[in-house]
């Protein structure tokens, strides 16, 4: 593989991958905030919200210190599923 199409792949997982991490944990984060911490929906929402972008520049950060491109992806996906699965294992709001 060239290093141009490693550099995009990278790309690629740092932009689409860290706003589907960020979004998911933003989602994942607020019922157990709600439900764990008993705190109020807004503030809950608020907290997750900022928290999403400390996971998004992390995302980007590691797209590029990583060595191996399929531990990236694999790596990404792994906390895309387990994110998902906090997410669907607590209570609706």
């Amino acid at each position: 593989m060239t290093h141009t199409v490693e550099v995009l792949l990278r790309c690629i997982a740092a932009i689409v991958g860290g706003y589907a991490l960020s979004a998911l944990f933003s989602v994942a984060l607020v019922p157990v905030f709600v439900h764990g911490l008993e705190s109020s929906l807004s503030s809950s929402v608020l907290i997750a919200t900022m928290l999403s972008y400390m996971v998004f520049f992390v995302v980007i950060i590691m797209s590029f210190c990583r060595i191996s491109l399929k531990g990236l992806y694999l790596g990404i996906m792994t906390s895309s599923i387990l994110l998902w699965s906090v997410y669907k294992a607590l209570p609706a709001l």
